[in-house]
């Protein structure tokens, strides 16, 4: 009887330390992307035109990246399309990406995707197809280039709120 209290009491440390370990690196999920400037922004932009199945046009510039606090910058009346202006990490509006200061790698690419899909006509029409896209791009993008990090955001963070960050959808 007392082998069979120890075992329990094994699996019961075992089972509440990995319910720690999930919400510590959820928590601290972002630590683990990296910085938009570990990548040159024209290599996200033909990963994408690649991704879509598209060739890029030498005589279209690439948008410029702006990093802004996007909080202050935002009107409030453009806020309101957006969602929260708290939960809002980049932009494609104007020609231009934004991005806010604590954005990640991952943010970029999302933006260069609409990128893509406003310059070259490539866009789904509804709206959320378009985010879907998006996403399903960046999550391609990060598990091709960051193969570690992805899983560990991907398998360990997912606990914590991360699945179905990246939207799953068929790249058009």
């Amino acid at each position: 009887m007392g082998a069979q209290m120890n075992e329990a009491s094994f699996w019961l440390v075992g089972f509440l330390s990995l319910i720690v370990i999930f919400f510590v690196f959820g928590y601290h999920y972002r630590r683990f992307v990296p910085k938009p400037s570990a990548m040159d922004f024209k290599k996200i932009v033909e990963f994408v035109a690649n991704a879509k199945g598209i060739s890029l046009n030498p005589g279209y510039p690439l948008p410029p990246v702006q990093v802004e606090n996007l909080n202050d910058f935002l009107p409030h009346s453009d806020a309101k399309l957006y969602g929260s202006r708290n939960d809002l990490y980049g932009l494609y509006k104007w020609g231009r990406i934004f991005l806010h200061v604590t954005s990640k790698i991952d943010i970029l690419v999302h933006e260069a995707v609409h990128y893509v899909q406003d310059r070259y006509g490539s866009a789904p029409a509804i709206e959320i197809e378009r985010e879907n896209e998006a996403w399903a791009i960046t999550e391609l993008f990060m598990a091709t280039y960051y193969p570690w990090r992805y899983a560990m955001v991907k398998n360990i963070c997912g606990c914590w709120g991360f699945i179905g960050f990246w939207g799953y959808t068929e790249i058009k």
